[in-house]
């Protein structure tokens, strides 16, 4: 009942043989609405704050920070089955960047969590060298 009018709107936004024709439909259909609606509450809410004070306004904030890896991933699971084979070789290459970027930056961001919490009067006290 579903399959004709999709395939029809596919062929008409001229979408074969693209992304898009895997995630819009999986993600506008009730049951994509409602993993999504999940998904988005387990985000914490200071992960948007952040955005907002790095200048992401709402889509922003959705297209920059929530919408790049975990839902990418999910491209691999079907109805009836799941290729873990592929979705784990996504998750480990959606990882290289994090894990590069720490490496290179390990020191500042552990001198930033060891500073965590510390007021400006602290800092005046133990004054932070580079």
């Amino acid at each position: 009942m579903l399959l004709i009018p999709m395939y029809l709107l596919i062929r008409s936004l001229g979408w074969f043989d693209t992304y898009w024709a895997l995630i819009v439909p999986a993600g506008a259909s009730a049951f994509g609405v409602f993993l999504l609606r999940q998904f988005f509450q387990t985000l914490p809410a200071e992960l948007e704050e952040a955005a907002v004070l790095d200048g992401c306004g709402p889509l922003g904030i959705f297209w920059h920070v929530i919408l790049p890896l975990p839902i990418g991933i999910t491209i691999f699971q079907g109805r009836y089955s799941t290729e873990y084979g592929p979705m784990m070789a996504a998750a480990a290459l959606a990882a290289v960047p994090v894990t590069l970027a720490f490496l290179i930056l390990q020191k500042q961001i552990i001198k930033g969590i060891s500073l965590t919490g510390l007021g400006s009067e602290s800092l005046r006290v133990y004054r932070v060298r580079p």
